[in-house]
């Protein structure tokens, strides 16, 4: 599959429909974080750099204040190596208010990446929100 197609499959999954607000991914929701998921397709996502990706989680992760060292030391093991392995990366651009559903604006920063590693057959995606 290319990358397009992997992006559809992906946002066309049953657990791709997430509200990010506590709760797990259910087959009746129709949201994806503050959007309808009808808005979400494979057209959102643009390709970014992996050090535009990595800026971009860690001023999310260090907005609120300085991070403990294990916390770092985890984002590095579990994101920043998957991240550095990825062939693509693509991140979900912002919608706009347009897209959200009814309680979409309830986050205030929600960043989507997703890591595509053709070589080892690996998809990752990645949700920084603030539910």
């Amino acid at each position: 599959m290319d990358d397009r197609e992997l992006l559809t499959a992906l946002t066309r999954h049953v657990q791709y429909r997430d509200t990010y607000l506590g709760d797990d991914a259910r087959p009746e929701v129709t949201v994806h974080g503050p959007y309808e998921l009808a808005r979400v397709t494979a057209d959102a996502f643009e390709p970014v750099g992996h050090r535009d990706a990595a800026a971009l989680i860690w001023a999310w992760a260090r907005e609120l204040g300085p991070l403990p060292e294990t916390l770092v030391a985890a984002l590095d093991r579990e994101l920043m190596g998957p991240l550095g392995g990825a062939g693509a990366v693509y991140h979900l651009r912002n919608l706009g208010r347009d897209d959200w559903h009814d309680f979409g604006g309830i986050h205030t920063r929600f960043h989507e990446l997703v890591l595509i590693d053709h070589a080892n057959g690996r998809l990752t995606l990645v949700v920084a929100a603030d539910d």
